[in-house]
């Protein structure tokens, strides 16, 4: 298995994978399959612009997906949130997420990233696990921070920093 970064040429592979996310875990994301279904090619190109998409390739076929968004403010310099972590379901169990979470906190070091954050549904028992087990700390829980059909979740706040042992 290896880590590839993606670029906005690599859109359709970015989509599939989100669909499949979305389709899957619909209560894991911020936005929803019928609406990402729905994107133009501009609008993923466009989101690929301002974040930095990760595969996992198991023999070049795409079974993991990972984002992370930098953010420009100059106090600001040092974070960037992690977004879209996604394992296809035939991988999980396998070391897919560490691989990727491994790859992101590589990768923001290098550009001087000391903090990685993400939010998490509550509800995500495993998922939360992955982040404890790769270095994430809970910092509090937002009430009602996802809202899927009419239903509340609550939204796990975790860091990382990546400037400590």
């Amino acid at each position: 298995m290896k880590v590839q970064r993606l670029s906005a040429d690599d859109w359709q592979t970015v989509r599939a994978l989100r669909l499949a996310a979305l389709k899957t875990d619909p209560t894991s994301f911020a936005t929803s399959y019928e609406v990402s279904r729905m994107m133009a090619e501009t609008e993923w190109r466009d989101m690929m612009v301002a974040r930095q998409y990760f595969a996992a390739l198991d023999d070049d076929e795409p079974i993991g997906l990972a984002a992370l968004r930098l953010d420009d403010g100059e106090s600001f310099r040092h974070r960037a949130v992690v977004l879209n972590l996604y394992v296809d379901p035939i991988a999980r169990g396998k070391g897919v997420g560490t691989l990727l979470l491994t790859h992101l906190a590589e990768v923001a070091l290098a550009q001087g990233i000391l903090q990685l954050e993400l939010g998490v549904n509550a509800e995500s028992k495993g998922a939360i696990r992955l982040y404890e087990k790769n270095g994430y700390t809970v910092i509090g829980t937002m009430p009602r921070g996802f809202r899927v059909q009419n239903r509340f979740f609550d939204e796990v706040h975790m860091v990382r920093l990546l400037d400590r042992s």
